[in-house]
């Protein structure tokens, strides 16, 4: 049963369950995907990545597959259940592929120049940033398309704790349009600060380009909680940045991202958004393709969620966890370490 950011609010110790050391989505520098060979299909049967990034193709069926370019770039041999081959995408390009054995098996990946991106500022309205727990502050913020050709990118925010954890998405902003050389200048936006913030010094992170696969800039301003007054905001809610007033904005897509912390040891939180209400089937898989958890099967309603996956009942190893959403299947690779 999924835990809404409003009950977390009354839940420290859950809070302090999904609070992460580091988010791989804010670092602008190689990924690594992957891509889950099952049931005779890629899955997923489309990527796009970024020029230097990595995908690595696992063979989950009983029979062998191939991951072979249809140009003749890459090919991974015959693969055999549990068995991987990774390539690295080192200039931009629509990539088609198939499976040797198998040739009605196809997928495609699409590499784009990380030079052309977006940039993101933000300005606080009141520097140094002083705020009580329950209050807010305000600040101004843009994005700029460095692209010669019109783009649409996406804005994702974020607070980093006083224990310099990483906590969030709080807001996300999908598909915003900007033509070439475009600037996107808000002011007066307003962060709301929950009122069980504790006191500190805390600093508050926005990250633009393609959530959650591509990261092109990130900005970030610190702020410091502190007492004993406090305010009326019961949760970090945002309002005034591309026409959202005050919500956690429904994202455009439904994805999956990556879990955090990652390696891990005994707990991890695995996030993802839902488009529209829909049914979801979360569940997490070891090598040799067997289920080991079914951590969500039900519906659940259009939003950001995170769900805790507890593996302290399981040994260290490489695990897989799949994201069902109606015909929509997506799957991601974590390590636990014990």
């Amino acid at each position: 049963m999924i835990k809404s950011k409003r009950i977390l609010k009354y839940n420290l110790i859950a809070l302090a369950a999904i609070l992460i050391a580091a988010l791989p989505i804010l670092n602008a520098q190689s990924a690594e995907h992957f891509v889950e060979i099952r049931d005779f299909e890629f899955q997923p049967a489309d990527l796009m990545i970024n020029t230097g990034d990595m995908v690595t193709w696992t063979n989950i069926d009983q029979v062998q597959h191939s991951s072979t370019s249809d140009d003749g770039i890459w090919d991974s041999g015959l693969l055999s259940h549990g068995q991987s081959f990774t390539f690295t995408f080192d200039s931009a390009g629509t990539f088609p592929y198939h499976c040797t054995p198998h040739p009605n098996m196809t997928g495609t990946i699409t590499v784009t120049d990380n030079q052309c991106g977006c940039d993101i500022d933000m300005v606080p309205d009141n520097a140094p940033v002083m705020v009580n727990p329950g209050g807010s502050f305000t600040f101004t913020g843009s994005i700029t398309n460095n692209c010669n050709m019109d783009k649409e990118f996406d804005v994702g925010v974020f607070v980093r704790l006083p224990d310099n954890s990483l906590y969030g998405p709080i807001n996300t902003f999908f598909d915003i349009p900007l033509s070439p050389g475009q600037t996107i200048t808000v002011p007066g936006i307003e962060q709301e600060v929950p009122d069980f913030a504790p006191p500190g010094t805390y600093e508050y992170v926005a990250f633009c380009g393609n959530y959650p696969r591509m990261v092109h800039d990130e900005a970030s301003f610190p702020f410091t909680v502190v007492s004993p007054i406090k305010g009326n905001a019961g949760e970090w809610m945002l309002y005034g940045w591309f026409g959202e007033e005050g919500s956690n904005s429904r994202p455009v897509t439904s994805g999956l991202s990556q879990n955090y912390p990652n390696p891990f040891n005994a707990a991890t939180s695995i996030p993802f958004a839902l488009a529209n209400d829909s049914h979801v089937n979360l569940s997490v898989y070891n090598l040799a393709g067997q289920l080991v958890e079914t951590l969500v099967d039900g519906q659940i309603p259009a939003g950001n969620h995170n769900i805790n996956w507890d593996a302290g009942s399981v040994s260290s190893g490489v695990y897989f966890y799949k994201l069902e959403t109606g015909d929509k299947v997506e799957f991601k690779k974590m390590n636990l370490v014990k």
